[in-house]
């Protein structure tokens, strides 16, 4: 059951986002903590897209080619940027594989690392049926296990940081490769 309220949440805010309902509502549905956390599982599936697109482009001839014709301080970004969000891949494929894409096979695993007494939210309106508040809860349990509630906060926000930090290398390696192809192949008019 606990994949069930996990996964219903899911669709709450993916619901909302392709126009089914007021985005505005989200929040009260599930609440913000829980659609932030929804965006932060799904940026690692985006990462690891990511990284093994960076990792195919750095195999492929034509794109070397380009990388090799590109100035050194041009490459040196590229570089840089590849290996800040490589020193971070760890905690994205994990963080990826146990809930940003296969939450299934990980999430009712997570109801053993709670405490007897920790509570948690659950609604049932009238208009749109049941809210799993407590969904943000079962998806951090997931992301951290073995440590206590009290400790999960401040893993959970290390682990932000590592994804924030991830982000901007992937974001530079974008903008760094964009630019070496630019180069070669004009994108924009002059």
């Amino acid at each position: 059951m606990a994949t069930t309220f996990v996964l219903l949440g899911d669709l709450l805010v993916e619901y909302d986002a392709i126009g089914g309902g007021p985005m505005k509502d989200i929040d009260v549905r599930v609440s913000e903590i829980f659609r932030r956390l929804y965006f932060f599982r799904r940026s690692t599936a985006t990462l690891d897209s990511a990284h093994t697109l960076f990792r195919r482009l750095l195999g492929d001839p034509t794109f070397k080619e380009m990388l090799g014709d590109a100035s050194a301080n041009q490459r040196e970004i590229f570089m840089k940027a590849k290996k800040e969000f490589d020193q971070q891949r760890e905690i994205i494929a994990t963080l990826r594989n146990h809930v940003g894409a296969h939450v299934e096979d990980d999430v009712s695993r997570c109801l053993s690392k709670f405490s007897a007494d920790e509570r948690a939210l659950i609604e049932f309106h009238s208009e749109d049926g049941l809210r799993p508040h407590f969904a943000a809860d079962l998806v951090v349990a997931t992301m951290i296990s073995g440590i206590s509630a009290q400790a999960r906060l401040s893993e959970f926000r290390r682990m932000i940081e590592q994804v924030q930090k991830a982000t901007v290398g992937m974001l530079h390696c974008f903008a760094s490769a964009i630019e070496i192809y630019n180069r070669k192949y004009p994108l924009f008019p002059k």
